[in-house]
């Protein structure tokens, strides 16, 4: 993950050092015609279209390459993101959460679709904060989807590492989200994780 972050770093470099380029081109273009314009005052009005007209194409240059700035810029800005949360996942706060629905995860493998979700509700009823954690978990993935749906991070980095996560989790905890969805009767929870979770499904 590091890796695309420097990537991204460097190539900022390479977009400001051609900016400068082109910023020292014009200066000397500017002398040339400054020049040319005291020596030779007969051509002065072929020398000031000229210098419109190049002064009308550095304006293009100088707007085209700050579009592209702010492009990178939110690029970048999705990229991070995505690198953040991936470190939120990662991190130690985490594990317990995660500890605990990798278990969860195990129990429903190892049975039929119409068997999980009254283990689970067993599982989950035993205590030990099993169920929070578990909503944690899906917490987590459902702020994942809804700033992938709206486009706010780097979808490519956030697949490479969640497909295989979001993909066997929603099949296994399906069930429970239904179960969650039909006692609050909130059909929108974790409604843009699903959105996520079938796009992802149809693009693999």
């Amino acid at each position: 993950m590091k890796s695309r972050r420097n990537r991204a770093i460097d190539f900022s470099a390479i977009k400001a050092g051609v900016v400068v380029w082109v910023g020292i081109v014009a200066l000397f273009i500017s002398v040339v015609l400054i020049t040319l314009f005291w020596r030779f005052p007969n051509e002065r009005e072929l020398l000031t279209f000229t210098a419109t007209v190049l002064s009308s194409t550095a304006t293009v240059i100088s707007v085209v390459y700050i579009a592209q700035g702010l492009t990178q810029n939110v690029e970048f800005s999705k990229l991070t993101r995505a690198i953040e949360l991936t470190e939120r996942w990662n991190s130690p706060d985490f594990s317990e959460t995660k500890a605990v629905t990798v278990e969860l995860a195990k129990i429903l493998s190892n049975l039929p679709v119409e068997e999980r979700l009254k283990a689970l509700n067993v599982a989950l009823n035993t205590g030990n904060g099993k169920e929070a954690a578990l909503v944690n978990t899906f917490n987590f993935f459902e702020e994942i989807a809804i700033l992938t749906n709206k486009k706010l991070l780097d979808e490519e980095v956030l697949r490479e590492f969640y497909q295989g996560i979001v993909m066997d989790y929603y099949l296994l905890f399906e069930l429970w989200i239904n179960e969650r969805r039909a006692k609050s009767q909130r059909g929108s929870i974790y409604s843009n994780l699903e959105i996520m979770y079938h796009r992802w499904k149809n693009a693999a």
